[in-house]
């Protein structure tokens, strides 16, 4: 008979799965209700107008953070260390709003960067989703050196951005799904 898994794992993986899930929904709805918001703008200029989305990435940074905290004994002392970096900078930049440009470009610096270092910290040889780590987080270093480098080729901002943050939801939302779903998954 298989063991029951400890709840506050579970409602730490759901934590995390909800926060960005509904970050995701908050920020579809905002670019599709208002369709002049191209790819070229950033996701924080997006979320400028519209607080419900700067209260969306902060409740998403909040339960990270919580998340990282009941997942202490299921995830790395390092993968815990950067999910609560990561949150700490998502919330960082849902409170200076990009009018604060100089404290928001820090914490979305750290966010990219740290997020990025995230996804690798949970690559596991030989498993699929170890390798799927190693996608997402190649995927979102190119776009930290698009985006930083400043290369002459026909992508905005908003796009390399994209590049950068996607590949880190999308990992984030199938780590949760990983969590809850693999009773014996230990990156410890």
């Amino acid at each position: 008979m298989l063991e029951k898994k400890p709840l506050k794992n579970n409602i730490g993986a759901f934590l995390l799965l909800f926060g960005i899930i509904q970050f995701l929904i908050i920020f579809f709805i905002i670019s599709l209700k208002y369709s002049t918001y191209g790819i070229q703008y950033t996701i924080s200029y997006i979320l400028y107008f519209h607080i419900i989305g700067d209260i969306s990435e902060g409740l998403m940074g909040l339960l990270i953070l919580i998340s990282a905290i009941l997942l202490k004994h299921k995830i790395r002392f390092m993968t815990m260390n950067l999910m609560i970096i990561t949150a700490i900078s998502s919330i960082g930049i849902s409170i200076f709003r990009i009018n604060m440009i100089y404290i928001h470009v820090i914490f979305t610096v750290i966010l990219m960067f740290f997020g990025a270092i995230l996804i690798l910290s949970t690559y596991k040889k030989k498993s699929i989703f170890g390798y799927f780590s190693l996608l997402m987080a190649i995927i979102s270093f190119l776009g930290m050196i698009i985006f930083a480098s400043g290369l002459k080729i026909p992508i905005s901002h908003g796009a390399a951005e994209r590049i950068i943050l996607y590949p880190l939801l999308i990992w984030g939302v199938i780590f949760a799904i990983h969590l809850i779903l693999n009773k014996d998954y230990e990156l410890s």
